[in-house]
């Protein structure tokens, strides 16, 4: 399988969904800034297995839009990744400035564990901006998961 436990890693998953593009931004600039969700979870490892987007690919059903995914939808295909966790979020505009909002759950009772908000002046900020945004969300997660510092 894909995703098979190795010696000295965690089995607990954590799975970042595609960001939904409510901005206009296009697929191609949105999957930069999921990446940036993506690469600040890092931290986590080996603790804790970041799921990549071919690893989600492989496990759902073909043509599903995991940035269409709101509300229960997000947690139950958190529960189908096999992830004890899964970041979610929406890039929009606000004020002339683009945000990016940000939420952590636990799929196990769908609790929602933090929540987190950032905004750049451009798109070409918004990465970063998100990458900050999503190491404050991930800082919170159970200290049996928390990243280490280096």
């Amino acid at each position: 399988m894909l995703l098979a436990a190795l010696p000295g890693v965690a089995a607990e998953r954590l799975a970042v969904l595609e960001l939904a593009d409510d901005a206009g931004l296009g697929d191609a600039a949105a999957s930069l800034v999921t990446d940036a969700v993506r690469g600040a979870a890092a931290g986590l490892a080996p603790r804790i297995l970041i799921m990549t987007r071919e690893n989600l690919q492989a496990l759902l059903p073909p043509g599903t839009d995991l940035s269409a995914c709101l509300g229960d939808c997000e947690v139950e295909t958190g529960r189908r990744l096999g992830a004890q966790y899964v970041v979610t979020g929406r890039v929009g505009r606000l004020g002339g400035q683009l945000m990016v909002a940000l939420e952590l759950f636990r799929t196990g009772d769908g609790a929602l564990l933090s929540a987190e908000r950032a905004t750049a002046a451009n798109a070409a900020g918004l990465p970063a901006a998100a990458s900050k945004a999503a190491a404050r969300l991930l800082a919170r997660v159970p200290t049996t998961l928390a990243p280490t510092e280096p």
